[in-house]
């Protein structure tokens, strides 16, 4: 019985998100739109606002998400060192395998999984999780940036409609990557 519900809850959640990334799919395959603008505008306008309406309606303690905060970066980190002996025995490139590994994708698809599984009470600890994940995604822009500017997300953003996360690691790991 207990797990018929969870089977419920569990499939009503993943159910609707699959159909619309199927249609969102099927639709680029028939249309094949330039995503270059969309992504730009939710990049740039949509997931700020996401982010502000989310803090600004419910009252967020953040000290009550330091358990939280210290875990996701945790598996960020930790999902570097678990994938850096993979490379070594399968010949990858730490550069191509890691950054994949330690970015999950928390935003487009993880925060209407946990909004539609947990509800609207569940929203601030993933905005919390997806804060920490952005914040090491910029980082790892800016140091590629810097480091390599013809590698930078920047860079391949403004060439191509599909940004390549491929050509660093986040700020912890960016050093010891990038001089092996």
């Amino acid at each position: 019985m207990a797990n018929d519900v969870i089977l419920d809850r569990i499939l009503g959640s993943v159910i609707p998100v699959l159909i619309v990334v199927m249609i969102g799919y099927l639709y680029g395959r028939w249309r094949k739109p330039n995503m270059s603008t969309i992504n730009q505008v939710n990049m740039e306008l949509f997931v700020p606002m996401l982010i502000f309406s989310v803090l600004a309606s419910k009252s967020v303690d953040l000290t009550d998400y330091l358990p939280l905060t210290i875990g996701t970066l945790g598996i960020i980190l930790g999902s570097a060192v678990l994938t850096w002996p993979i490379c070594q025995l399968t010949g990858i490139q730490p550069k191509t395998l890691i950054p994949p590994m330690m970015f999950t994708n928390t935003g487009n698809l993880a925060l209407p999984l946990v909004l539609l599984a947990f509800g609207e009470a569940a929203m601030p600890a993933m905005i919390v999780i997806f804060i920490i994940s952005m914040f090491y995604i910029l980082r790892w822009a800016f140091t590629s940036s810097t480091a390599a500017p013809k590698c930078s997300t920047h860079y391949r953003y403004r060439q191509s409609s599909r940004p390549s996360l491929d050509c660093s690691s986040a700020l912890p790991t960016h050093t010891f990557l990038t001089s092996h």
